[in-house]
């Protein structure tokens, strides 16, 4: 595979990884859910790494970009996926917990893998 496929799958499949884990620890268990899920998080992850690839691009600086990424498009991230599961998932009530969790986990599971796999 290319490199530039590796930059877009590797994170996307990580974050699928990790989201769906820790959906099942928080006891969502409708299929449909994990479906909604996931392509949520296939949407948002790409995005995320398009965005930080440019902001690398325009910017050139390793350690402003992440501080963008984490400061500024995480949160953003957080918020859109809020939003759809607020709508969507079955438990409405918990969209909120499941997006913050589901995102921490798989935030702080990605920094780990690229910091010790990767």
């Amino acid at each position: 595979m290319t490199d530039a496929v590796l930059y877009f799958l590797r994170p996307l499949i990580l974050t699928e990884l990790f989201e769906f884990a820790a959906a099942y620890f928080l006891k969502i268990r409708n299929p449909k859910d994990y479906l909604l899920i996931g392509l949520v998080n296939a949407v948002t992850n790409l995005s995320l790494s398009l965005a930080i690839l440019l902001i690398y691009r325009f910017i050139g600086n390793y350690w402003v970009t992440i501080a963008i990424s984490y400061c500024v498009l995480e949160p953003i991230v957080f918020f859109i996926e809020y939003v759809y599961y607020k709508k969507w998932l079955t438990d409405k009530a918990g969209a909120f917990r499941y997006s913050l969790i589901m995102n921490l986990v798989s935030m702080t599971g990605g920094l780990l893998c690229q910091n010790i796999i990767f």
